[in-house]
């Protein structure tokens, strides 16, 4: 009970020291702790407690509290503290001396020598030559009368000097690493490329012990981020380290520090999955550890415009900072907690601010690189003048087109954002593709608040423009080109029939994430307007709560996370919509589409056709637009990507859109136009068949997956494996169930039937049905003789890894030739061919991840880089009788009648839901998932 009365009464004592030092070691409670020191225990236990939840590096209070406690019942715990000490800082002498002396008394033969191994090399380090050999004479002495333990000392006393040779070459490399990683010091990526090869060298032959390398990696990672440096190999070095069996958690906190900074803001979603190590290891971290990290997880979230994971991070920072002192910690959790809050105007976000300008007057360090961005965020929240920042930033700009937002004035906004996409635009014509990426989401913020204010100001055609601008930018990223150049609406217009049109989607982004833009554009008119969808997604959830339920608990199930709460109140005015809810609303009418057996008790009749009209009401708010027009091509962003329009029911007529339209889809008005003006290939054949896959076990099963960490760390190995070349069969090894993947008859009936019907066909089959047989057709040029290529078989996008989304051609046990049978996005986008069309007749091809500003990232992109002018893909498993009709009419229609791809695939559909091959089948299940993207 004393000890609890201390810890309050000293902690309150704490909370009124102000200020806060930055440095632990010239903390006045620092001092106290050494002065407490082998005089009163709980003092001394009192401070650490309280100072290793505010420093995420404690420096030595963790070895001094641990060397204190090897004569106490706590003995157990001596270890683990002066251990924590040495994880987080390696070469610290001091630090070095006691994790070996508790881990001589306390600890096994191994934690010794590795303890042992640290002292000599840092002692060696800091050229202190004879600090060890005193030392363990001295405990020769002290111990005299313990048997084991003056064996154990004996034994490492004359192991000093060979050691010290040992270790020779490793202190030289070590030197360099520090010099590396000095500001003032000129090194080049080359240069520290050279020496991450030294180091692992080193640590392999023993000239650099364990904990010391990883401190020496750390040091590569500030010398990357010092010197604004990229390196593939180096990051790739500690991507692998950090995934190494046993590593400790404050090891691996130590490396993230210092790499994460090297993580451009097109790098989010890698730098997550490696955050995502360590979070799922947060019960062996100290709470500043565990702040660091979620911070920084938050930024890279908020930035990927992932507000509903962004959101449940934020509530997990909340009570972390409850009695947080650490000026740094603290002010970087406020800078991830205010944002959304100044959004919605609460009190708390003007709490925040007013606490983290407090901050930086206490802390003159924080002035310089936390003032002008709180100043930023001062002037959004209306708490400061415009004019007490001078707009010389693109941010500043975006910050003063915000202000004139909030007072609903677009014009000031469009002044504003322009400045801003002008400098931008600047910026992005004079750097590599790499600046580009890392000013990507900037310039799409600006982007979409421009395109919003010029629809609020009446001006569609500029709206539409600047929307082309954003969608070509994203697939520019996607597609790791700047191939994509945007159209102007003339010449969009003047690739348009009269009878056609484009219904075009945008995300507004951070702007709003309750609706979308949307533009109607004919040969000879544009429109556009914002609609919203709040109002029919709070209907479902209130009016069908089970099936949301049911919904997002298959959607958590699948990304290995917790269902989140669906209970929603009545619409209102004051409703507010939930992170997720649209997603789950889509989700739930894509359900009802699939009919899924195990879906079915949840399905309420009548309820399709309600959610069908009521999707139509918001996508289609014009239906004068439409009178005279036969043909829709969609250009959808983010969860719009995965419907399918053709099976939206007209409310008046009772009709499906395909019934009365032609539907086909483009990534953006400007590909269409390019497609479209492509020049006419003259091909010698006609098609190019693949299928009738065998599909075996795999041998590689090593790294079965059994929590979210061990995809987390799969996806590092698989990254690395990608940049080396390397096969994956390990990781779809570890993905692989009891069984192999079902042999699909139909595929081969297909392909055959395919040959019967299209003259001059080549068919691939069984054995030749391989990734070796169509890379090597590629490499020798032969896939451009083909108008359409044709791939039957299992096909997915892994929901987990993107990298392993795939066509699986045969699978043996093992790789054949490097091979591991799964032809991958990246593959795919790597063979050299020219088809105008690239069918693939396998389930779930069409989807794909939902990337930042809401582009998606698929096997569309992959085929599209590749040089097809088209696709034809599924959204959903499809049932083997309906796809046999579909694809045996399909090339029927195509080259026999020589009907356009998309019409006859609008005619297939049409005769589905006609009855044409039979009552059953008429069912969107049967006939919706297909879908055309292309000219």
């Amino acid at each position: 009970m004393r000890i609890l009365v201390l810890i309050v009464l000293f902690c309150s004592a704490l909370r009124a020291q102000q200020p806060f030092s930055r440095k632990i070691e010239q903390n006045l409670l620092y001092t106290e702790a050494i002065n407490a020191a082998g005089k009163d225990l709980n003092r001394l236990c009192n401070i650490s407690e309280f100072l290793l939840n505010q420093y995420p590096f404690p420096y030595r209070i963790p070895a001094i509290t641990g060397y204190n406690l090897i004569a106490t019942p706590s003995s157990d715990q001596a270890l683990f503290y002066t251990s924590m000490a040495v994880y987080l800082a390696p070469l610290d002498e001091y630090s070095a001396k006691l994790n070996y002396i508790a881990a001589l008394i306390t600890g096994s033969d191994f934690q010794r020598n590795e303890a042992f191994y640290n002292y000599v090399f840092t002692s060696q380090l800091n050229q202190n030559e004879t600090e060890v050999s005193k030392s363990l004479m001295a405990y020769l002495d002290f111990y005299k009368n313990q048997p084991d333990l003056l064996s154990k000392i004996e034994t490492d006393l004359a192991a000093i000097s060979a050691l010290k040779t040992r270790f020779q070459g490793g202190i030289e490399t070590a030197n360099t690493a520090f010099k590396y990683a000095e500001l003032n010091t000129d090194v080049s990526a080359t240069q520290i490329e050279s020496l991450n090869v030294e180091l692992q060298n080193a640590r392999k032959n023993g000239a650099i012990p364990n904990l010391a390398y990883s401190c020496l990696l750390s040091k590569l990672g500030d010398a990357l981020w010092y010197h604004d440096l990229k390196s593939t190999a180096v990051r790739s070095t500690f991507e692998r380290y950090l995934t190494e069996q046993n590593l400790n958690p404050f090891t691996g906190f130590l490396l993230v520090h210092s790499f994460g900074n090297t993580y451009s803001s097109q790098e989010n979603q890698r730098l997550i999955e490696i955050l995502d190590v360590l979070l799922s290891r947060r019960g062996d971290l100290f709470k500043p550890q565990i702040t660091w990290l979620l911070n920084k997880k938050a930024k890279a979230l908020r930035e990927l415009n992932n507000y509903a994971a962004y959101t449940n991070v934020l509530n997990e920072i909340t009570p972390l900072i409850k009695d947080l002192q650490n000026p740094d910690l603290l002010i970087d959790s406020y800078l991830v907690l205010t944002p959304p809050e100044i959004a919605k105007k609460t009190e708390t976000g003007t709490n925040y601010l007013q606490k983290m300008q407090r901050l930086i007057d206490l802390n003159p360090h924080l002035s310089g690189g936390y003032q002008k961005v709180v100043t930023e965020l001062m002037i959004l929240a209306g708490l400061k003048s415009v004019e007490e920042s001078v707009a010389i930033r693109p941010a500043d700009y975006f910050n003063r087109a915000m202000l004139a937002l909030q007072e609903m004035d677009y014009e000031g906004m469009i002044g504003s954002l322009v400045q801003a996409k002008n400098l931008l635009d600047a910026e992005r014509k004079q750097a590599d593709a790499a600046v580009r990426k890392e000013t990507e989401l900037v310039y799409t913020k600006v982007l979409t608040n421009l395109a919003g204010a010029y629809i609020k100001t009446g001006r569609p055609a500029e709206a539409l423009e600047t929307a082309e601008l954003i969608k070509n930018a994203e697939l520019n990223t996607l597609l790791n080109s700047n191939s994509t150049s945007s159209r102007t609406v003339r010449e969009i217009q003047a690739s348009l029939a009269t009878d056609e049109a484009i219904i075009y989607y945008l995300s507004p982004g951070s702007l709003d994430d309750t609706g979308y833009f949307n533009f109607l554009v004919t040969k000879n008119n544009v429109e556009a307007t914002f609609f919203d969808f709040t109002k029919i997604v709070a209907d479902l959830f209130t009016e069908n709560p089970s099936i949301t339920s049911y919904v997002e608990s298959k959607l958590a199930k699948k990304e290995l996370r917790r269902p989140n709460n669906t209970e929603r109140p009545a619409f209102s005015a004051n409703y507010m919509a939930q992170p997720g809810d649209a997603r789950i609303f889509f989700e739930t009418y894509r359900t009802y589409l699939e009919a899924a057996k195990e879906d079915r008790p949840f399905l309420k009749a009548g309820e399709f056709a309600r959610l069908s009209a009521n999707i139509w009401y918001v996508l289609f708010p014009n239906l004068n637009f439409l009178r005279d027009i036969k043909k829709i091509t969609i250009v959808p962003t983010g969860e719009l990507s995965f419907i399918p329009f053709e099976t939206l029911i007209n409310p008046v007529t009772k009709r499906y859109l395909i019934e009365d339209f032609e539907i086909g889809y483009a990534p953006s008005a400007s590909v269409l136009v390019s497609l479209r003006q492509k020049q006419k290939t003259s091909y010698k054949k006609n098609v190019l068949a693949f299928g009738d896959a065998k599909y075996s076990l795999r041998n590689n099963t090593h790294s079965k997956i059994a929590s979210i960490a061990d995809i987390k760390r799969l996806q590092l190995e698989v990254n690395e494996a990608i940049e080396s070349g390397k096969d994956l069969d390990f990781a779809y090894g570890a993905f692989q169930t009891e069984k192999p993947m079902k042999y699909l008859i139909g595929t081969k009936n297909e392909v055959e039937a395919i040959k019967q019907i299209v003259p001059m066909t080549d068919v691939r089959l069984d054995k030749q049905m391989t990734e070796n047989e169509i890379k090597s057709m590629s490499d020798a040029g032969l896939l451009k003789d083909y108008k359409v290529i044709h791939l039957a078989s299992h096909a997915s996008v892994n929901p987990y890894i993107f990298e392993m989304s795939a066509i699986a051609m045969s699978v043996l046990p093992s790789p054949v030739n490097g091979e591991d049978g799964m032809l991958t996005v990246n593959e795919i986008k790597a063979l050299k061919m020219n088809p105008d069309l690239v069918m693939l007749s396998a389930c779930q091809t069409g989807l794909g991840r939902i990337t930042t500003g809401d582009a998606v990232q698929g096997l569309n992109n992959s085929l599209f880089q590749a040089g097809a002018n088209a696709s034809l893909t599924s959204l959903w498993s499809v049932n083997d009788y309906t796809t046999s009709i579909f694809v045996q009419e399909f090339y029927k229609k195509v080259f026999q009648s020589n009907i356009p791809y998309v019409t006859a695939a609008t005619e297939i559909k049409r005769a589905f839901i006609a009855g044409a091959y039979g009552d059953e089948f008429k069912h969107p299940t049967y006939w919706a998932p297909f879908i055309y993207y292309g000219k």
